[in-house]
């Protein structure tokens, strides 16, 4: 006999990063700078948008993991 589960494990870790541009950022690009990250805490990510006006620099600063998981087990 064979047992199978799923396990979830749902907690709250929190990542920090560090955006900066030589112009105004809406939430889009904020968001699309962070999600094109290499979470590598030695580099910085350099996107360039509107032909190269627009220089976004991303750095991964670490993430805070959570101690309070929730747990869920479902047998299948």
């Amino acid at each position: 006999m064979k047992y199978e589960y799923i396990i979830e494990e749902i907690s709250q870790d929190t990542k920090e990063f560090k955006v900066v541009s030589n112009e105004k950022l809406n939430r889009d690009e904020i968001i699309n700078a962070i999600s094109c990250s290499s979470m590598n805490k030695n580099s910085i990510d350099i996107t360039r948008l509107n032909n190269n006006e627009k220089v976004i620099k991303t750095s991964y600063n670490g993430t805070e993991y959570g101690d309070d998981p929730v747990i869920e087990i479902k047998q299948q």
